[in-house]
């Protein structure tokens, strides 16, 4: 019942897509025709077409669903393109997932390029990232402000705003089989994500009406991740898992939950990319946390220019619910740390890392609310 409790609070109030207004772009996938136009960006990789009668595993509804099929190995760019054309009236991205392996989904919204004083201006891009289990499908409702500026493109910006009247493209990535596959020492956080995989897609929605119930916060403080899509963001290490959750006590009511097994050599962590200047002018990271047992959470934190820094927080245990504030003064550099000023900057932060430090093995669990950016600590 607490399962479906969480599932009718999710759909019913986090994350809403209008279903008696027609979809900007709708393919369903259930004729061979829906999956025109659907690009790899290698002449290796393939798009294909699965009816339900053939494989209903691969189908999440209808009588069929569109497969990208790719091989990940060192240096890959398993990259799938769908231009589009007119999508002013989108307010979000709907569509379901299914992967061969858990990993992390990267999806993104390009511009076109445009002509400015006679010059070819870049579209800026625009993406976020959608966590699966394999063999499990996904949904993942994105309204357009959970997408993020890439900053590492290259391009000269060009207002820093995604504007739907400029939207060329949908694309999608499988981030892990691009970093992962071929390293050894990512191998051995993430797992091996090297080799043929597949991405079952079905039901891709552009979504011209986005409702969302929203956490009221006090002005000084910023939200980071309140837990409160129907999709995660948070990309775990090989053996975590993640499920949504409910977090009595946060603005939100939502909560992020990790089951995991500490051993010896193994690394049981989470990491979620940060939109450059989120905590622009913050004094800590404030975040609410539970544990089944007594734990040493490190709190890392990574910025643009290599500076890496962490703190080693003391956690109770039985579930019991605490506050907690990582200020950004009392950080430590990591051994690692590549900083070019010897200072942490909270406006550079680009990444957050949780990880359970404490040596003791067996099965532990962590359920985290609402992570903000205090800029009054």
């Amino acid at each position: 019942m607490r399962f479906l409790s969480l599932v009718v609070l999710i759909a019913g109030s986090a994350s809403i897509v209008a279903q008696t207004t027609k979809p900007v772009i709708h393919r369903t996938f259930d004729t061979v025709a829906d999956i025109e136009g659907w690009k790899p960006f290698r002449d290796a990789d393939k798009v294909t077409f699965v009816k339900r009668a053939d494989n209903a595993n691969d189908v999440h509804s209808g009588d069929g669903s569109m497969v990208f099929t790719y091989v990940a190995s060192k240096g890959s760019l398993p990259v799938l393109f769908f231009e589009v054309g007119d999508v002013t009236e989108m307010k979000a991205v709907d569509v379901w997932f299914k992967t061969d392996a858990s990993t992390a989904i990267i999806v993104a919204l390009g511009e076109r390029d445009e002509q400015v004083d006679g010059k070819s201006q870049k579209g800026e891009s625009y993406n976020t990232i959608v966590t699966t289990k394999g063999h499990e499908w996904t949904h993942a409702t994105i309204p357009l402000e959970d997408f993020q500026l890439d900053t590492n493109d290259g391009n000269p910006r060009r207002n820093g705003k995604l504007d739907t009247n400029k939207i060329g493209s949908f694309a999608m990535v499988d981030i892990l089989s691009v970093f992962v596959a071929g390293d050894e020492n990512l191998t051995y956080i993430f797992g091996d994500h090297s080799g043929t995989q597949r991405i079952c897609i079905d039901d891709f929605q552009l979504a011209p009406a986005f409702v969302a119930k929203r956490a009221v916060l006090a002005a000084n403080r910023t939200p980071i991740d309140m837990f409160n899509r129907n999709y995660i963001s948070w990309v775990p290490s090989k053996g975590v898992d993640l499920k949504q959750s409910i977090m009595p006590g946060t603005a939100s009511g939502f909560g992020l939950h990790l089951d995991y097994e500490r051993a010896a050599g193994k690394f049981n962590a989470m990491f979620r990319p940060i939109e450059i200047g989120a905590f622009a002018n913050a004094k800590s990271m404030d975040f609410q946390v539970s544990s089944s047992q007594e734990i040493q959470l490190i709190v890392g934190i990574e910025e643009t220019d290599g500076g890496k820094w962490n703190m080693i927080l003391s956690i109770p245990g039985g579930n019991a619910a605490s506050k907690q504030a990582v200020v950004f003064a009392e950080m430590k550099p990591a051994d690692d740390t590549k900083d070019s000023d010897g200072k942490l900057s909270p406006e550079k932060i680009k990444l957050i890392t949780f990880a359970d430090a404490t040596p003791d093995a067996g099965k532990a669990s962590l359920t985290f609310g609402e992570i903000v950016a205090n800029k009054s600590h």
